[in-house]
């Protein structure tokens, strides 16, 4: 890599990454930097920097996995600066990484030594002070801009409503019947089998085969193995067939 290229700071302030505060400013979540040729990635967490060990790793050229270990081996109360979090890796898998504050940085890069990596630390050092300033000195939208922000925030709440509205359907769909349901389904398929055996004179020994046809129609309408397993959300559905099976198709074969 060239030696010590001019840090350079991108901040963005596109309506997908600027939040508003109460007076109608905006407030910088988080900051883009190019140290030795890495992009580091800043976030601000509750009025607090952060970086995180595999942008550290990148810049510093290190393996990631020696720089984990490295942090694994501090203190407690080292470790008070890191928070251990996970990014998803090439093959789209869960592996580990920390994210540091301004002093988990300086107590971790203290430990690597070299003309570079003192330079890579001060650049790392001016980007925690840049995003800091940022944080503490709004942005000032203009009208159009906050409106684009809260269009934004609007569209990405909505999207969260409907996906939980979703998960909400799907919980529903799973769940079979209550207790209580269930009592009320073998309840409903005596009363059926008791008015079908009276309005037509039949006699008693079309009462096995009153309730298993009803059963059966059942099974085979809703496609479920037991009225156990009726989905809750179709339980009024059930009743209602039930009340309404006509004597031709509880007695078909």
């Amino acid at each position: 890599m060239n030696a010590w290229p001019e840090m350079v700071t991108r901040i963005s302030t596109t309506p997908e990454t600027v939040a508003l505060n109460k007076e109608g400013t905006a407030m910088l979540p988080q900051m883009n930097v190019i140290v030795n040729e890495v992009e580091v990635h800043l976030v601000s967490v509750d009025g607090k920097v952060f970086a995180n060990s595999l942008d550290v790793a990148a810049v510093f050229e290190k393996r990631h996995d020696d720089v984990l270990k490295k942090i694994r081996s501090f203190s407690e109360r080292g470790l008070r600066n890191f928070t251990d979090t996970s990014y998803t890796d090439e093959s789209n898998r869960q592996s580990p990484m920390f994210e540091m504050n301004r002093d988990g940085f300086i107590f971790l890069v203290s430990k690597f030594t070299g003309a570079k990596a003192e330079q890579w630390q001060l650049d790392f050092i001016d980007a925690f002070n840049q995003m800091e300033k940022s944080i503490y000195k709004p942005v000032v939208l203009t009208n159009d801009e906050k409106l684009a922000v809260i269009a934004q925030s609007t569209i990405e709440v909505s999207s969260r409503v409907e996906t939980v509205e979703h998960k909400i359907v799907e919980i529903e769909q799973k769940m079979t019947a209550n207790y209580a349901q269930q009592q009320k389904l073998q309840k409903q398929v005596k009363i059926r089998a008791h008015t079908l055996q009276n309005i037509h004179n039949l006699p008693k020994e079309y009462n096995r085969k009153l309730y298993s046809g009803i059963y059966r129609e059942m099974y085979t309408h809703f496609e479920v193995p037991s009225y156990k397993d009726i989905p809750m959300v179709k339980f009024d559905e059930a009743v209602n067939f039930i009340q309404s099976l006509p004597l031709e198709r509880v007695l078909a074969a």
